[in-house]
């Protein structure tokens, strides 16, 4: 029997929701992962996994599917976006049902006028469309060379401000007594040796972005300090590709916000908010009526 099925597939999280006859009929959470840093290999084990038991307890084949729309995180290139294709299609779903887009792109189909988007979870990206329909992008190229702003970074932030406080470098009790709390690490050596364990697993280092706000809510001079850094990059996404998408053409009219740093973190949400209202007054600012979850399911739907 005919089903449709929407993904959105960050570094953290995978999720999915299924609808038939136009009603939704199971929603599930599995690991997540990237292309762009977990590999084909690792990305087909990790998509399958989310994807195959659901499909097995309802008793449904992929090639049953009548419309499969996937918003991924590290579909960076058409080599990407191929490459996650081929992963369903060896899975059995149909080529023709497949709907492929980077999980910040995914946003840029709710307006016809030029737009920007701005995701922030684990990663970070900054997307617009402009007035020709042309996707350009800011940032997003993994956590090596960009992801600003991001989860991933705002725990980097923070276990470098850790480390400096256990060196005598720098004052941060609060924060430092926070990381101890949930990580049950006490010394630099220790630190080192899970940074070193961990560096390339983007969720162990995004895990202790949520600190920085806590410490920040207690005073921490330090952790305040991590909020403006991270809310200062993310503007900076903003302002690169809002130039980009306004060099052709009119200058955007809507910026939606996305990912988790920009829904939990009000804190970072509202310095961002101010900085672009100062810098683009005409720009309208607003979380998307869709999750990026719901709006594959949709755009599935009308495969």
């Amino acid at each position: 029997m005919e089903y449709y099925m929407g993904m959105d597939i960050g570094g953290t999280s995978a999720r999915l929701k299924i609808s038939r006859d136009g009603k939704e009929i199971r929603e599930e959470v599995a690991k997540g992962c990237t292309l762009s840093t977990s590999g084909y290999e690792g990305a087909k084990l990790c998509y399958q996994q989310a994807v195959l038991p659901v499909l097995e307890e309802l008793k449904m084949l992929p090639g049953d599917c009548g419309g499969l729309c996937i918003a991924a995180s590290g579909i960076d290139s058409p080599a990407q976006e191929e490459e996650c294709r081929r992963i369903f299609k060896e899975m059995g779903f149909r080529e023709e049902v497949i709907k492929v887009y980077n999980d910040c792109e995914i946003f840029l189909t709710l307006s016809q006028q030029p737009c920007l988007i701005l995701v922030a979870g684990t990663g970070s990206i900054a997307v617009g469309k402009n007035a020709f329909g042309r996707i350009l992008r800011s940032g997003g190229w993994g956590h090596i060379l960009s992801d600003e702003g991001s989860a991933m970074d705002m725990g980097k932030r923070v276990l470098r401000a850790v480390g400096d406080h256990m060196d005598g470098r720098k004052y941060c009790p609060i924060l430092c007594g926070l990381f101890e709390q949930q990580s049950g690490i006490t010394t630099l050596a220790q630190l080192d040796v899970y940074v070193s364990e961990s560096i390339m697993d983007k969720p162990r280092i995004a895990c202790f972005a949520p600190l920085a706000e806590k410490a920040a809510g207690e005073g921490e001079k330090a952790a305040q300090e991590i909020l403006e850094e991270c809310a200062d990059a993310l503007f900076a996404l903003v302002r690169d590709t809002f130039r980009k998408v306004s060099e052709q053409g009119d200058g955007p009219r809507n910026l939606y916000l996305w990912g988790s740093v920009l829904t939990r973190n009000k804190e970072i949400e509202m310095q961002l908010r101010e900085k672009c209202r100062e810098a683009f007054p005409e720009l309208k600012i607003a979380f998307p009526e869709l999750s990026a979850l719901d709006l594959a399911l949709s755009l599935a739907e009308k495969a």
